[in-house]
């Protein structure tokens, strides 16, 4: 790609799950971090945001409209690993049902709360489709797909309770 200045540009998206999928490696990420960092820039590489990138750029083309949730996981792309089941169903159910109280709170604890709860990671472990093939989801921090479930939940239901107290 280049940039408004027709400098190349080389996107880099990281899955952070992949690059240190258990708890109890999660210090290797900062670590990797700092030293790609390090030898990215030793080589006279830059890091910038997309909005450095794109400042004083004019979009091209028209707004791409995405009507329905797309995923970029798995061959067929399905989102059965995020929607599959009841218990991701319930979930991602009741958190939007909270919407409208949460825009209408215009509280901005609450508001970014609900916001990191959209978060695909929660629903992708409560998939079950590791447990029906006798596997551990290895990417998950939870035994289970329930117990994820019920972790959420708990969350969610806290939440529920902070947005119509007010």
């Amino acid at each position: 790609e280049l940039d408004a200045s027709g400098a190349e540009v080389v996107s880099l998206f990281l899955d952070y799950g992949a690059v240190s999928p258990r708890a109890g490696e999660r210090e290797q990420l900062p670590t990797f971090l700092k030293n790609m960092v390090r030898v990215a820039t030793a080589h006279g590489h830059l890091f910038r945001t997309p909005a450095q990138l794109l400042g004083g750029s004019t979009p091209v083309g028209e707004k791409y409209d995405v009507p329905a949730p797309i995923t970029w996981a798995y061959g067929d792309h399905s989102l059965d690993a995020f929607t599959g089941n009841d218990l991701q169903q319930e979930a991602i159910n009741r958190l939007y049902e909270l919407e409208d109280a949460v825009m209408r709170l215009g509280d901005g604890n609450i508001l970014r709360a609900w916001s990191r709860l959209q978060s695909s990671d929660h629903f992708y472990y409560m998939t079950q489709r590791f447990e029906e093939r006798g596997e551990l989801n290895r990417f998950s921090p939870y035994e289970s797909a329930l117990e994820a479930y019920n972790n959420f939940l708990n969350v969610l239901t806290d939440l529920e309770l902070r947005a119509h107290r007010r």
